[in-house]
């Protein structure tokens, strides 16, 4: 039997980070997850790029996309529910489009400004480039979303010591358990709570179980299980997408190359 209990290179749980904005401080934060071999996604505003001594200039952002993912913010941070809907797909369409400019690369994530959205945005996001949008929500949980286009994370970050410790108690991977932070870096700057960040992952790096992704590297994938094509019986299984997804088979770690793999 199949069972779809395992991240990549057989890591049964995923942690994953988000900030938002551009601040400075994401510097920090960047140097911060790279020592420790963290993955996270930077959520841009685009019109905040260069503007002051305060944000992340060009240079910055493109550096920052070598190991992290960059995604949107909006062009200007405008609230989503207060403005018409052709001024909504302006600010997505018109950071994307910025943004891509700075990494020479596709920005597919998005978070919503203050966290709000409507039904009509909702209705136009695939079409505008965007795999998934992150709410402003703490589900408090580990579950991953059935809807990518709100993804709610497991908390803010100063809720994460908690939240880190009850992660790595977890026994039962058969649910792929995955623990979201999100987060502004300036936030550790005004409150002087740097070390709540490094706690966070000083507990983290005690479970070896723990597969670090990004927002999109952790959409990819699980979108990925869901492309499976498995035979009756399941004697093959065929992997449409670009990336191996891997699976407990009769108890035995397997790997699912893009392609048919025989069983």
């Amino acid at each position: 039997m199949i069972i779809f209990d395992l991240y990549p290179n057989g890591k049964t749980k995923a942690v994953t980070f988000s900030y938002d904005d551009g601040s400075k401080n994401d510097l920090r934060l960047v140097d911060t997850f790279d020592k420790y071999g963290v993955k996270a996604t930077f959520n841009l505003v685009s019109a905040w790029i260069d503007a002051s001594d305060n944000f992340l200039n060009k240079a910055d952002v493109l550096e920052i996309s070598k190991t992290h993912e960059i995604a949107n913010h909006t062009k200007h941070h405008l609230w989503n529910e207060r403005i018409p809907i052709d001024q909504m797909v302006s600010e997505v369409v018109e950071c994307k489009n910025d943004l891509e400019d700075i990494i020479g690369k596709s920005v597919r994530g998005y978070a919503y400004p203050n966290g709000k959205y409507n039904d009509e945005l909702l209705a136009l996001l695939k079409g505008l480039g965007v795999s998934y949008a992150r709410t402003a929500a703490q589900l408090r949980t580990f579950a991953h979303p059935e809807n990518f286009l709100l993804w709610s994370g497991t908390c803010h970050h100063d809720n994460a010591v908690g939240d880190a410790k009850n992660f790595i108690k977890l026994t039962s991977y058969g649910k792929l358990p995955v623990f979201y932070v999100w987060g502004h870096s300036h936030d550790f700057e005004r409150k002087g709570n740097w070390n709540a960040l490094t706690e966070t992952l000083e507990i983290l790096k005690e479970d070896n179980t723990i597969w670090y992704a990004t927002n999109i590297e952790l959409y990819e994938y699980l979108t990925a299980i869901k492309q499976l094509k498995i035979s009756h019986g399941e004697k093959s299984v065929y992997n449409p997408s670009c990336i191996s997804v891997y699976a407990t088979v009769d108890g035995k770690a397997v790997e699912f190359k893009p392609g048919l793999t025989l069983l």
